[in-house]
């Protein structure tokens, strides 16, 4: 395995952008206590759960697009 030529610079990438942004929303889904979770429509978290997935997908399409480069 053989890391990037600017590690230093992959928090800039969209991938990466893209998965901390779905990390942090399932987090924050998670942190969430059941008690409240029961109250609300069973519609958010399928909604949590779509946007999570649209996030990664777009940070998978992120990979593929030519980024322009930002010197540290």
């Amino acid at each position: 395995m053989k890391l990037i030529d600017d590690v230093r610079g992959a928090w800039r990438h969209y991938s990466t952008i893209a998965l901390t942004a779905a990390s942090g929303l399932q987090g924050a889904w998670v942190s969430i206590p059941e008690s409240i979770k029961e109250n609300l429509p069973v519609e958010v978290g399928q909604t949590v759960s779509w946007v999570c997935f649209a996030i990664v997908m777009l940070g998978l399409f992120g990979k593929f697009v030519k980024q322009p480069d930002v010197a540290p």
